[in-house]
């Protein structure tokens, strides 16, 4: 179980007219920064969910592609990478990967120009066949954050996330 130690709420920042000190500044960044904090616990979690999924050939980020392909339908590569929330060339790099194995197919948008991505038959096949592995992955990082952690990080995104 990881456990996050609380912000300080007192000592937030330097005296008024104060230097501060370089290691006084390194331990409170290193204590409290929300930025590395969740990004040591991302990779944390990704490992999990990494570690399970290696067996079937997919990554924990390729999942969250094709999870959101199948949810939405077929959707253009650039509201793709809004969804998941990632950079124009990590869409195209990992889109291209799931369209060399056969889980994703590229076609003309008939309304746009442009491209439309959508699943294959072995697509959605991936998706069922690596529930298993993903539903004890889910359960070992809900186990590292603990289930109420898990909860409020999930009501959070919720709120933030647009589609």
């Amino acid at each position: 179980r990881l456990y996050l130690q609380p912000m300080s709420e007192t000592n937030q920042g330097p005296s008024a007219g104060m230097s501060p000190d370089p290691h006084h500044v390194a331990r409170r960044i290193a204590d409290e920064c929300i930025g590395q904090r969740t990004r040591q616990l991302g990779r944390l979690v990704s490992r999990i969910y990494d570690d399970a999924l290696r067996p079937h050939g997919v990554t924990n980020a390729q999942v969250g592609m094709l999870t959101a392909i199948e949810m939405v339908g077929p959707v253009r590569p650039t509201i793709l990478g809004r969804i998941v929330g990632a950079e124009k060339s990590t869409v195209s790099r990992n889109v291209r990967g799931l369209v060399d194995r056969g889980w994703v197919q590229v076609r003309d948008d008939a309304e746009e120009r442009g491209k439309l991505l959508e699943l294959t038959p072995e697509g959605r096949g991936l998706l069922v066949l690596i529930f298993p592995a993903w539903e004890q992955a889910q359960g070992k990082a809900v186990a590292l954050v603990g289930p109420r952690a898990s909860e409020t990080l999930s009501g959070y995104l919720r709120e933030v996330q647009t589609p």
